[in-house]
């Protein structure tokens, strides 16, 4: 069965081609807003580093990757010119969640007790993939009140749990949070106590299913659990975490030795390879990934792309239920990176372009409201 990625690869390709048909056939103006203007300066920046990094080979592969998104973001940002095309897009990402759920549970089975997800790529990203669907979902329960949308948040919820990915478990739990808390900030007490424990019992389930069920607890359970050991009390009892913990050290030491301009994009690999636990991998940790790699200026860039969408998100007073959305996703991410490399997943830079489209709309909505005062 093809991956996930390779789907997905073909689909944006098509995408693509049929956007530009039609620009070509409109003769629109093209749309390059300050978001395309950021992440062309992180391309440019991980592109020089190819010229000096320690293996050049691996950091053209990387860089070629981070075009391809590229290409794909500045046509998806052209094409998404309305609130019906978003929130279409926002449909279509629940629904494609679903499907690879489905397809997972379909052909993987769920009798073995071990971890599921690898039928379309990576266990952790698929994670990641499908828990973006389930927070779309529960966006539509909440704010739009689609409470049919329960469906496939359930769903989605369910297939995370067979991933057994802690850090697609952490995303969605605060992403839940955080979407709970945006839409009921304003509430009346009565309705805020209501929430919480509507919250508070779903935590409960979700409690007693990972840590209660044989299935799961030997699935997520212990992984959720060593974890928070770890954060508690500094014991390492799990070799995932040892590896990580191992990374996160090993690549502040190589970042402190050239802390401007980095070893090269998608070089950590080339270190820890001669490093003492001779593994070629990424660092679990985007902070360091990126340090490492392309140093603070590299790093700097990368984060001003968040920093400048949850600033202009914040001045969003229209749709304020698609800007919690996505400041929550943006909030998620911060906290996610401190155990996973996102700088190169599709769907990281899925989640900024959208978010600069609410941002691209609602300056467009203002400006008509201004023309017509001025009328």
């Amino acid at each position: 069965m093809p991956g996930l990625n390779n789907v997905s690869n073909e689909i944006a390709a098509l995408f693509i081609l049929l956007v530009v048909i039609k620009i070509l056939m409109e003769k629109r103006k093209i749309i390059f807003n300050r978001f395309l203007f950021l992440y062309l300066l992180f391309v440019l920046i991980c592109g020089i580093s190819c010229f000096y990094a320690l293996d050049q080979l691996i950091a053209l592969g990387r860089i070629k990757t981070l075009i391809l998104y590229f290409i794909f973001i500045v046509v998806l940002v052209n094409y998404v010119d309305d609130y019906e095309k978003l929130i279409r897009l926002i449909k279509f990402f629940v629904f494609a969640g679903v499907v690879a759920a489905l397809c997972i549970l379909f052909f993987s089975g769920i009798y073995n007790a071990k971890r599921l997800g690898d039928l379309l790529g990576n266990v952790n990203r698929i994670g990641l993939v499908i828990g973006l669907s389930m927070l779309f979902s529960i966006y539509f329960i909440l704010f739009e009140k689609k409470y049919l949308y329960a469906i496939p948040a359930i769903i989605t919820t369910t297939m995370i749990l067979f991933t057994g990915s802690r850090v697609a478990f952490v995303f969605i739990f605060f992403g839940s949070v955080f979407l709970t808390y945006f839409k009921n900030k304003n509430s009346s007490k009565g309705k805020i106590i209501k929430n919480i424990i509507i919250l508070l019992l779903i935590s409960f389930i979700f409690y007693y299913l990972v840590f209660n069920t044989s299935l799961f607890y030997s699935i997520l359970g212990k992984r959720v659990e060593s974890a928070l050991k770890f954060v508690g009390s500094g014991e390492m009892n799990d070799r995932s975490i040892f590896e990580r913990v191992y990374m996160i050290r090993f690549g502040f030491n190589m970042f402190k030795e050239r802390p401007l301009i980095g070893y090269g994009i998608d070089n950590f690999r080339v270190l820890l390879e001669k490093s003492s636990i001779n593994m070629k991998t990424y660092a679990h940790c985007n902070y360091i990934e990126l340090l490492v790699d392309v140093g603070i200026l590299g790093t700097i860039i990368y984060y001003t792309i968040y920093v400048y969408t949850l600033l202009y998100l914040k001045k969003i007073k229209d749709n304020v239920g698609l800007k919690y959305l996505f400041l929550t996703l943006f909030l998620c991410l911060f906290i996610i990176d401190l155990a996973s490399v996102n700088y190169y997943i599709k769907h990281t830079y899925f989640i900024f372009a959208m978010s600069s489209i609410l941002i691209k709309l609602n300056v467009q909505k203002c400006e008509m409201k201004h023309n017509k005062i001025g009328l």
